[in-house]
Formats: structure tokens, C-alpha cells, sequence
């Protein structure tokens, strides 16, 4: 858990610490010290507050991915904004999530991304179909029909088995179908695919609160 004020980390800390599933959780203050907590401790999940003294969530994920590249990366911010949210999808984070969403988003998000999801709170989603309204849009790539559906269930954050059990598909059918919309999309991370499928207007992003 990355915070330099220390309150509000230590709190997430023991809060954290007490979810099932949740083995150990550690602290630190700056991107440098999670640099040093990710190469002694090799986590599994790395939360870290978008903005430190010496650098942002893109900072810390450069940083911790250089001494343990699995390291999945959850930005936890204050408020979502288009640039910042479009700058942690662009470093390969993991995911973004709001602190007004509470701890069970938290905890959510933290069990998504470490078992290779991506998660994208209604808030960052919000802002970035905000951000495609002020562009001229792009020409689109052209998704079938089912496609567009495997990109809806992203931008709701589902599960491939969860989209998988609501279209009636199988896991491995949908796990195709994401890979196909990634090459198309030209995107790396499922939350890229969301971010340039709503910047093309090809989705429509629930406002969120």
C-alpha cells in the first residue's frame, strides 16, 4: 500500500490485512520506498495513491515492475480525471478506482487485478467518455455485434467467466473473443481496449458515481 500520509496508509493496512484471502499487506511512502518494498517483498498486488512526493501511480508502476515485473498495479485516487486516468492505462496499471467507492471496492479491486483482471471504477470510466465528447471522433474499427458486447462487459468491470455465464459462452470462447478485440483495438490491457473503444464512441460508459 503506497501513501505518504501515513494515517490514512496505516489504516488501509490493518484494513486490508483483515480480508480473507489477503495474506500479509506492507506499507511505504514514495515511489522510492516501493521500489525497495516490491524488491524485498516481491507483492502480488501494489496499491498505490496516484500522486507521492516523488512521482505518480506511473512512477511507482516503472518502478516496482524494474525489480518485480508480475506485480500487478492498482491506483487508488482521490478523484478521477481523464488525464490521469489515460496516463495509468497507458503505463499498463492494472487497474483505477476512486477512494468515494469505499473499502469493499478496494477489496474488490485488489482480488481482481491480482488474479489478472482489470477494474476500472464508474468514475474513471465516467471521465473518460467526458474526455471522447471534447475530441472529434476517430474513424472506428469495425466489432461484430458479439464483440461489442465482450467490451461492454469490460467496461463493467466483468470477470471473463462472469461475461461468459451472462452471454452463454464459454470462458475459453470469451478469453478468445478479448484477445481478437485487443489486436483489432490495437490495445495491450483490457482497460485499454475500454478507454479506446469509448473514446471511439464505439461504447457507452455509465456515468457512475
Amino acid at each position: 500500500m503506497v501513501d505518504d500520509q501515513k494515517l490514512v496508509a496505516d489504516g488501509l493496512v490493518r484494513l486490508l490485512a483483515q480480508e480473507p484471502g489477503i495474506e500479509e499487506v506492507r506499507g511505504a511512502g514514495s515511489v522510492a520506498e516501493a521500489r525497495d518494498r516490491a524488491r524485498e517483498l516481491a507483492p502480488c498486488v501494489v496499491v498505490t495513491d496516484w500522486q507521492l512526493p516523488d512521482g505518480d501511480g506511473v512512477a511507482v508502476t516503472d518502478a516496482v515492475r524494474e525489480v518485480s515485473p508480475e506485480n500487478r498495479v492498482l491506483v487508488l485516487a482521490d478523484l478521477a480525471d481523464a488525464g490521469a486516468v489515460g496516463a495509468a492505462l497507458a503505463a499498463g496499471c492494472d487497474g483505477f478506482v476512486t477512494r468515494d467507492r469505499g473499502l469493499d471496492e478496494l477489496v474488490h479491486g485488489v482480488g481482481a487485478v491480482s488474479e489478472g483482471e482489470a477494474v476500472l471504477s464508474p468514475a474513471a470510466a465516467s471521465v473518460l467518455a467526458r474526455d471522447h465528447r471534447t475530441r472529434e471522433r476517430a474513424d472506428s474499427p469495425v466489432l461484430t455485434a458479439r464483440e461489442l458486447e465482450i467490451v461492454d462487459g469490460l467496461a463493467r468491470g466483468l470477470t471473463n467467466r462472469a461475461i461468459a455465464e451472462e452471454l452463454y459462452l464459454s470462458v475459453h470462447t470469451v478469453r478468445n473473443h478479448v484477445q481478437r478485440i485487443c489486436r483489432r483495438l490495437g490495445a495491450r490491457t483490457r482497460l485499454e481496449v475500454v478507454m479506446i473503444a469509448a473514446r471511439q464512441g464505439l461504447i457507452q460508459l455509465a456515468s457512475g458515481a
